[in-house]
Parts: structure tokens; C-alpha cells; sequence
């Protein structure tokens, strides 16, 4: 039987009988999901990306300097300082051994990662 695709990624699918891998999304899913639904889930992608790159190229106008027209809708930039952490920067402060203590104190976040994917020939 070949391996179906679906929401989930990693090592579980890979090791897992597609008969096991199956029937456990099915008990947690409930429903199917719809084509309507991928296809509105693509659409919004879409807007995301274009609202992100209008957001960008806004933000490096008015950091530029650039005027805003007048009229009922306003701008800014506000710049601050976040401190994220990470083994890359920790190492810039940090020995190694010190590092890897910290990393391996740290429990790892679970990512639930949704992969879409479009296949015009199916349209």
C-alpha cells in the first residue's frame, strides 16, 4: 500500500504501518477534510504572503524617511530590543559544555507542522 500524505510530519509516519498511521489520525480527526477547505487555506496563505510583503516594503519606506500621504489611516515604525536566546548566540557568551547543559535541560516544543501543497493536473 503506498504512504499516504497528510498533516503531520516526522519521524512517526516513517516508521509507523500505514494501516496504524491511518486508523490513529482517523480516531483523532473525527471528519474528513475538504478540498473547499484546502483551497480557502491556500487562498488565505496567499494574502498572508502578499499582506507580508506590503507590510515589509511600508516599514522600510517610513524607516527610509518616506512621507505619508495625509488622510484617515496613519503609520509608524517602532523599533525595540528582543532578547531571543539560541545555542548560536548562548556560544557567543558561553563554553560549549555550558551550552549543551542548558540545551539539554531545555525540553523540546512539539511542532505541529500543516504541509500544503497545490497540484494543478488535479484542477
Amino acid at each position: 500500500m503506498p504512504r499516504r500524505q497528510f498533516g503531520i510530519a516526522g519521524d512517526f509516519l516513517r516508521h509507523c504501518p500505514d494501516d496504524l498511521v491511518i486508523e490513529t489520525l482517523r480516531e483523532q480527526a473525527g471528519h474528513d477534510v475538504t478540498q473547499d477547505q484546502l483551497r480557502e487555506l491556500l487562498r488565505l496563505q496567499r494574502m498572508v504572503h502578499r499582506h507580508q510583503n506590503l507590510r515589509n516594503k511600508i516599514r522600510r519606506d517610513i524607516r527610509a524617511g518616506a512621507e505619508i500621504e495625509p488622510g484617515p489611516v496613519g503609520a509608524f515604525v517602532r523599533s525595540f530590543e528582543s532578547k531571543i536566546l539560541s545555542a548560536a548566540k548562548l556560544r557567543k557568551v558561553l563554553d560549549d559544555e555550558t551550552v549543551a547543559t542548558i540545551l539539554q535541560r531545555i525540553e523540546p516544543t512539539t511542532v505541529h507542522q500543516l504541509i500544503l501543497w497545490e497540484d494543478f493536473s488535479q484542477i
